[in-house]
């Protein structure tokens, strides 16, 4: 009986620790569906989320870049920051030159499914242009 009561303790703990709650809708890789851009030149890119309790972090980088945006920019990978998701929308900002803070994308997504569809914006005055962007999970 007692072995029973610790085999039974050891499972209960096990489907704890393994999360058999729900996983994120959002956690996990995702790539953009096709290039996006303008008139400077086209991109691709991928973005990585974690999502746990209230916490969605991750990171972005670019898999593509024109050959003048790579020499300007420097590093094709960057920490996500304001990442906010609620209601299945996703908004973060992309610190593209983090010596310069206000040059950044600034993404407004909304989760479909296995797809995040929405725009990204650079956080310039002069360029109010929003491109329209989407994301796929990779399995």
């Amino acid at each position: 009986m007692k072995l029973l009561k610790i085999a039974a303790s050891l499972m209960l703990g096990l489907i704890v620790l393994t999360g058999c709650g729900k996983q994120s809708p959002l956690a996990g890789r995702w790539s953009s569906t096709e290039p996006f851009g303008d008139s400077s030149g086209m991109a691709t890119a991928e973005t990585v989320l974690s999502h746990e309790g209230d916490i969605v972090s991750g990171t972005f980088r670019f898999k593509t870049l024109p050959d003048a945006a790579r020499k300007e920019l420097g590093a094709l990978s960057f920490p996500l920051e304001q990442v906010r998701f609620s209601g299945g929308r996703l908004s973060f900002v992309v610190p593209i030159m983090p010596a310069q803070p206000k040059e950044c994308l600034l993404f407004n997504l909304q989760l479909d499914g296995d797809k995040l569809k929405g725009t990204a914006k650079e956080n310039r005055p002069e360029n109010e242009k929003l491109i329209p962007v989407s994301f796929k999970r990779e399995q």
